[in-house]
């Protein structure tokens, strides 16, 4: 989970579920640590049915990995930086610049075309490389300035769209593909999201190669959300 610094009174909230065969407890210790496992907060929570909930402001954690750790298990909380252009998407699937909401509105097809209304577009394009795709968001944003990008992350080729390609997990010369495709177009003000695939379901492709690519993705650029039709 990210926490953004455009985010307007952000608050962690966590429902947690304990097997009450195997802890009998009535209360249920929880700790929030800092990377360096400083301990930020301590709390024993009243368990109810097996349930309890964790909630605290997040404004004023530091920037940097936090943790909430029940029971031994430890989940990861990110709080990042001020970032100018930054995207994210509230529980509800609203979309947010700099802390703005944000329709969508717009095409697929050719982002460079004269574009008479609108504030998005989806090119299906791919790029022989990361420094093409910058480019290209470049002359997008000479042409149309303000005008926000959903971009396919994939190199143009077999490494990505060869047969089995994306049947099995990510490959580590993917890995490495992804991580300076969005190393590369991370910061570019024309960028909104990551286009994943299109009904992938009807490809055959393995839905894990997608989780990973999507981690890959936000562990290397969290500004930007991901998408799939």
């Amino acid at each position: 989970a990210a926490i953004f610094s455009s985010m307007k009174d952000p608050v962690i909230e966590a429902q947690i579920t304990v097997d009450r065969e195997a802890f009998k407890e009535t209360r249920l210790p929880v700790e929030l640590t800092a990377a360096d496992g400083r301990v930020i907060e301590a709390r024993s929570l009243p368990l109810a049915d097996g349930r309890a909930t964790f909630r605290r402001n997040a404004g004023d954690l530091p920037d940097g990995d936090c943790f909430l750790t029940v029971l031994g298990n430890r989940f990861r909380l990110r709080k990042l930086p001020p970032s100018r252009g930054e995207v994210y998407l509230d529980k509800d699937g609203g979309a947010y610049i700099d802390g703005r909401p944000f329709v969508p509105f717009g095409w697929y097809g050719s982002a460079l075309a004269d574009s008479p209304c609108g504030n998005t577009a989806q090119s299906y394009m791919t790029f022989a490389t990361a420094a093409e795709a910058k480019d290209y968001l470049d002359q997008v944003q000479r042409k149309n300035p303000g005008l926000k990008i959903v971009i396919a992350p994939y190199l143009k080729g077999a490494l990505f769209d060869g047969a089995g390609a994306r049947q099995g997990t990510l490959s580590p010369e993917q890995k490495t593909a992804l991580s300076a495709f969005a190393d590369a177009v991370k910061t570019h003000p024309a960028m909104l999201a990551y286009y994943m695939a299109d009904e992938p379901e009807l490809q055959q492709h393995n839905p894990e190669w997608y989780r990973e690519a999507r981690e890959l993705l936000t562990e290397v650029d969290p500004y930007h959300p991901t998408i799939m039709v």
